[in-house]
């Protein structure tokens, strides 16, 4: 007896085999992919995106005017208000964190683009392969001499998808907002 996952006599093809019956993920493909720039600003978006950093902002930006603002006797400022220091600081913080996010929501983005592209193929070729089914169920149906029941909803299953008149109307519809 051959093994479920055995290619050799299988008509279900290799990538459907893969991983006990799972379809690698497209995500985890192009993960590992990614530049060492992109691993680095997906690992900063992960960990600057969370609460504990905001709260450590937070304690970081009260203890630094705390220190600043002359309330501890002894303890001279030095970064006194307006906290310029301060506030270079916390801009040099934004910018490179806008720029990781940037960075790691660009890639996702194109992940989303490359999934959608996929699945539109994938609808295109089940689309093709529904109508090759109808097509031979009709054929069936004739050579047994059967009269369909559902004759009209046959015979629309069995017109080719006009995927640029899809595309067409899709167009002037996006258009139109």
């Amino acid at each position: 007896m051959n093994h479920p996952n055995n290619t050799a006599n299988s008509p279900i093809p290799e990538v459907i085999q893969r991983q006990d019956g799972l379809v690698e993920s497209l995500k985890a493909k192009l993960d590992r992919e990614r530049t060492p720039v992109e691993r680095f600003a997906d690992n900063a978006a992960r960990l600057f995106g969370n609460m504990r950093f905001a709260i450590a902002n937070f304690l970081w930006f009260a203890i630094w005017i705390i220190l600043n603002i002359e309330v501890i006797p002894g303890l001279k400022p030095f970064d006194a208000y307006p906290f310029s220091f301060l506030t270079m600081t916390v801009s040099l913080e934004a910018i490179f964190l806008s720029i990781f996010v940037l960075i790691s929501e660009n890639r996702s983005a194109a992940v989303s683009e490359l999934r959608e592209e996929v699945d539109v193929q994938m609808d295109i070729i089940m689309e093709y392969e529904i109508t090759r089914l109808a097509s031979m169920v009709n054929a069936i149906l004739e050579k047994l001499d059967i009269e369909c029941p559902v004759k009209d909803d046959l015979d629309f299953m069995l017109k080719p998808l006009d995927i640029e008149k899809i595309e067409d109307g899709l167009k002037r519809q996006v258009m139109q907002k």
